[in-house]
């Protein structure tokens, strides 16, 4: 992965772990069960790489997207943002979904003022529709308070919630 010339390496370490932490933060907003959780992990990865469909001229989404060109380092940018966010939630004392919540839409307060010093209007803007289609479409992929998929609701009032205070943070 390239860091950006006009960030910093401590800025793009902030901007470039959002993407996982907001994905793992809709993840467990509310109980969606272990079936839930699978679908949910695979909608944040899949929201993630349509971030280069949906904006294929955006420097900083290029950055964090893999390709079949880079598919071998994002492999490892990968690895390396699990392992950096791991040492925050220790670091921070993170032990809750609620408490990950809560620092994810304080780091998404970090990378939205750093965004705005660092990027373009366009560019920046992107970013943030980015991270919000992240989260909806993380918290569409699996209902909450299901069994087996039978009842439950699509978007708990938690998930909503959650969409409401990263909308706010980022707009």
């Amino acid at each position: 992965m390239t860091l950006p010339a006009n960030f910093s390496e401590a800025d793009w370490k902030i901007v470039s772990t959002l993407p996982s932490m907001v994905g793992g933060a809709a993840a467990v907003a509310d109980n969606s069960g272990i079936f839930g959780m699978l679908k949910e992990s695979m909608a944040n990865v899949r929201a993630m790489m349509d971030g280069m469909k949906s904006y294929p001229n955006n420097q900083l989404i290029s950055a964090m997207t893999p390709t079949r060109e880079n598919a071998k380092e994002m492999k490892e940018m990968a690895m390396n943002r699990r392992t950096e966010i791991m040492a925050m939630l220790k670091e921070k004392g993170v032990q809750s979904p609620d408490a990950l919540v809560a620092l994810t839409l304080e780091e998404a307060a970090r990378a939205n003022s750093i965004i705005d010093t660092n990027a373009s209007p366009e560019e920046a803007a992107e970013f943030k529709a980015w991270i919000i289609e992240i989260a909806t479409k993380v918290v569409n992929s699996a209902k909450e308070g299901s069994t087996l998929g039978f009842g439950g609701t699509l978007v708990s009032d938690k998930e909503t919630q959650f969409l409401a205070d990263l909308k706010n943070v980022l707009c």
